[in-house]
């Protein structure tokens, strides 16, 4: 007796996945194009934004662990660094038991800086979300901080299927393990397009 092959049910032409990254794309692509007259308009990098960002986070910060972090190489960071202090953002002091270790603090004026960069992209963010009701933006936070959990839980147990760093970073001075970093390789190309 011949037995009649299975039909295997037919793949969906736009799984559930693909339509999230085609959506997502969508809005990222939104939120630049907004927020293109702000960003354009801000005083500094974006490097030099999560630079400052981490500083602040951290209240002062030695350049070793500054760059781990970040996940930039030393003399990258420095030079960044240099530039921040040069405009009075940052503020470098030496160790007075060790010469060696060098920790940078952000300045007055750097956390004015950071304020209102932070302000502008809420306002950004703000407008577009407003484009949906409460119950929406309800229901959007609550599947977010679900798929940011699982990230985490993903980062702990080492699965690691992206290259991003870990929101908040590691404090700096403090080795810490880094399942999402970026590649020695993704950092050069990085530096190379933007020049730091």
């Amino acid at each position: 007796m011949i037995q009649k092959s299975k039909k295997h049910k037919a793949e969906p032409r736009n799984p559930p996945a693909q339509e999230l990254g085609e959506v997502f794309s969508v809005f990222v692509e939104e939120y630049w194009k907004r927020g293109h007259a702000e960003i354009n308009s801000s005083p500094i990098s974006h490097s030099q934004f999560q630079t400052l960002e981490h500083v602040h986070q951290q209240n002062e910060c030695t350049m070793h662990g500054l760059a781990e972090a970040l996940g930039k190489s030393p003399s990258t960071l420095t030079g960044q660094v240099d530039r921040l202090i040069r405009r009075g953002l940052l503020a470098r002091q030496c160790n007075e038991d060790d010469r060696r270790t060098v920790r940078v603090m952000i300045t007055p004026t750097g956390q004015q800086i950071l304020r209102d960069l932070v302000a502008r992209r809420k306002k950004v963010l703000s407008t577009l979300f407003g484009m949906l009701d409460l119950a929406e933006q309800a229901a959007y936070l609550k599947t977010t901080k679900k798929l940011v959990a699982r990230i985490d839980l993903a980062a702990r147990e080492d699965v690691g299927c992206m290259s991003w760093p870990k929101a908040p970073l590691p404090a700096c001075g403090k080795a810490q393990k880094q399942p999402f970093t970026k590649t020695k390789t993704q950092r050069t190309k990085h530096n190379n397009r933007t020049g730091e």
